[in-house]
């Protein structure tokens, strides 16, 4: 029931109002709030806030409903209002127990599409529902500022050893985690496709898993395995006839508050080698101090098949790449067998709430560090590698070990890394950096020590441990760019003194793709020049002598930038 209040301005189109409950009148903030148009359309969502108020622009004059659901109460299925001005209602809830029905044996043994109302199902399912409805709110409010970690990690199969990462640190507003397909194509043309010569796993949004579609082709059946956890799931399935790919999976609610705690899903009727299980994926859901909901973890496991199986599948037509990949490729031969596991998701680490210009965080995972010590051996005697690069490989996260070869990682979701260290010397020599995996548990600290590479280990690595002399290294560039492709030669001095013909570098390199360098068994105590030219005949010529004792950088190590001049 709907109480018109007032209406005033008629060339205002604003719709505010406030969420009470029937009893007593009291406020209920944090109740998710729908407005529909007149073909029954949610064309806006928002969450009530701590004093029961919402507000809503009117993109136009016309009719529109106004539908709101909170856990703990009763969906509110708003009348249709006809609005050409600024109007205000009041919409009433009324409190349901909490408690559940008896779960049935029915309900627990039998996967059914017509959920009989009232039932427990149907209660799990609603609150599940306005769980992840509310969470669409939260992430699409612009008051909320997300501190989030994306990711992309690859695993070999089937031992499933940790072998490649990429992430980046994001701040979002007003976004959605992630979106799918229509639902309607999903059920029409499965959730895998072959895209190119790749296949694409789609992962359910909330619209998907809400969707009309979505019900008229999954059954729906209650799960009371994990009770001694506090948790009761509502597991769904794809019907009897499956044409495609499809998922299933289960939405485990809280026993006691009826709020949704995670999404498991996998993909159903695959033509996998591998485990069934393996491409799937999971949501975990939090609720925020103040109101609101929020993914705060999302992963999607993605098989990555071997490249006969994408030519076999990709031999069937053009139509198969069009319209998604059906069951009939269980036929395929080879089947799916997957050559690895690339898991995509992210991981939210700080919310803060913006108001009026004052932000205050209201929600923070729970801290997880690394906590890298670079250090060589030389002589067998163990020294801190200090200055050496340390980096949170596939990241922005680097930093310059201390004097006793320490740098840390902070604010870290639980997971598997990649560390990584290098000296000055061994980036100079172009050689790749020391790394190691590191598995991250949330709240804890990690300590990780990383063996780089000694400055003479290091030279005997570019240079071959026959090596004798110096080494020189470093970077060519023009107006402060680097400049690849370009000859580098040394030569003896006096370069006067010698014939044109009888001209021979001692000493030639070419630079790579980043401008750099490196010359190996300089000799020592002579007096030599270095040569740089590039394809556009332009040189520069600079005395690149070596002494005859040791540098304090390092073991024969001289780092040499040259400067090409510009051209006029």
């Amino acid at each position: 029931m709907l109480l018109l209040l007032a209406a005033r301005h008629a060339h205002a189109q604003r719709l505010s109002g406030v969420v009470r409950s029937a009893s007593d009148s009291a406020t209920i903030g944090s109740a998710l709030v729908e407005l529909r148009d007149s073909a029954n359309s949610v064309i806006a969502r928002q969450l009530s806030s701590a004093r029961g108020a919402f507000v809503f622009s009117l993109p136009y004059h016309g009719r529109f409903a106004v539908d709101v659901r909170r856990i703990g109460f009763r969906r509110s299925v708003g009348r249709e209002l006809r609005l050409s001005a600024d109007s205000a209602i009041t919409v009433p809830l009324d409190a349901v127990a909490i408690a559940l029905p008896a779960v049935t044996a029915r309900e627990l043994n039998r996967c059914r599409n017509d959920v009989a109302r009232g039932s427990a199902t149907s209660q799990l399912w609603e609150s599940a529902v306005t769980s992840m409805l509310s969470a669409v709110a939260t992430m699409s409010d612009s008051t909320f500022v997300f501190d989030v970690m994306p990711s992309v990690r690859t695993y070999t199969v089937p031992d499933a050893i940790f072998v490649d990462i990429a992430l980046r640190d994001e701040r979002v507003s007003d976004a959605l985690p992630w979106t799918s397909l229509p639902a309607a194509d999903l059920a029409e043309f499965g959730y895998v496709r072959l895209v190119g010569r790749s296949l694409e796993y789609v992962a359910p949004d909330v619209d998907v898993l809400t969707s009309a579609e979505f019900l008229a082709t999954h059954c729906l059946r209650v799960r009371d395995d994990r009770l001694p956890e506090g948790l009761l799931g509502v597991e769904f399935a794809p019907g009897e006839r499956v044409s495609r790919a499809d998922i299933k999976g289960v939405l485990w609610i809280d026993r006691a508050s009826q709020e949704l705690r995670t999404i498991d899903y996998s993909y159903a009727a695959m033509p996998l080698a591998n485990n069934d299980t393996l491409a799937g994926g999971r949501v975990e859901i939090v609720a925020l101090d103040g109101g609101g909901w929020m993914p705060s973890r999302w992963t999607v496991r993605s098989p990555v098949p071997e490249r006969s199986f994408i030519d076999a599948v990709a031999y069937r037509g053009e139509d198969l790449r069009r319209a998604g990949l059906p069951v009939g490729v269980r036929d395929v031969d080879p089947p799916l067998r997957a050559a690895r596991l690339q898991v995509t998701g992210a991981a939210v680490q700080r919310v803060r709430r913006v108001v009026n210009g004052d932000s205050t965080v209201i929600w923070t995972r729970p801290p997880a560090a690394v906590e890298v010590t670079a250090e060589w051996t030389h002589n067998g005697v163990i020294m801190p590698a200090a200055r050496a690069t340390v980096r949170l490989s596939g990241s922005q996260r680097e930093g310059e070990a201390d004097v006793i070869g320490r740098v840390t990682f902070a604010e870290l979701p639980d997971g598997d890394y990649f560390v990584e260290a290098q000296t000055p010397i061994e980036r100079a020599l172009l050689l790749p950096p020391q790394r190691t995996p590191v598995r991250v548990r949330e709240g804890d600290r990690e300590t990780v020590r990383l063996s780089v590479l000694s400055p003479l280990a290091a030279v005997e690595a570019a240079c071959g441990s026959e090596h004798r002399g110096g080494v020189l290294a470093g970077v060519v560039s023009r107006a402060g760019r680097p400049q690849a492709n370009v000859s580098v030669s040394l030569w003896r001095n006096p370069m006067e003194e010698l014939g044109e013909t009888a001209l021979r570098p001692i000493g030639d390199a070419r630079t790579d793709a980043q401008g750099r360098y490196v010359m190996c068994r300089v000799p020592r105590a002579v007096s030599l020049t270095m040569v740089a030219r590039g394809a556009d005949r332009s040189m520069t010529v600079v005395d690149a002598s070596l002494p005859a004792w040791r540098e304090a950088f390092g073991e024969y190590v001289r780092l040499f930038d040259l400067k090409m001049p510009t051209p006029f």
